[in-house]
């Protein structure tokens, strides 16, 4: 699970940084279910859940926009056999 949330992570600021979308503070966690399917134990779902904390007056449309971004570009997620979904959080700071 820890190279999965670093290469989400790694995508989500790399992203960011390409639209131009900055926010305070980024926390990612994360859960997967796992399952045995005959002989073999695998993730059959993997949710990772970031929470990002942004200022007041950012274009949350762009956040949003930025979220979706990364979860369809990242390599590793996507390389992945168990589906990936990411179930975000927008925090505005001041709030």
């Amino acid at each position: 699970m820890f190279r999965i949330r670093h290469a989400v992570l790694f995508t989500l600021r790399a992203v960011a940084k390409a639209s131009r979308v900055e926010f305070l503070a980024l926390d990612l966690s994360s859960e997967g279910t796992v399952d045995r399917q005959g002989a073999v134990t695998r993730f059959t779902e993997i949710v990772l859940r970031p929470r990002l904390t942004i200022g007041p007056g950012t274009d949350r449309d762009r956040v949003l926009a930025v979220l979706q971004k990364s979860e369809r570009g990242c390599l590793v997620s996507a390389s992945l056999t168990a589906p990936v979904r990411l179930e975000h959080e927008l925090v505005t700071s001041g709030q």
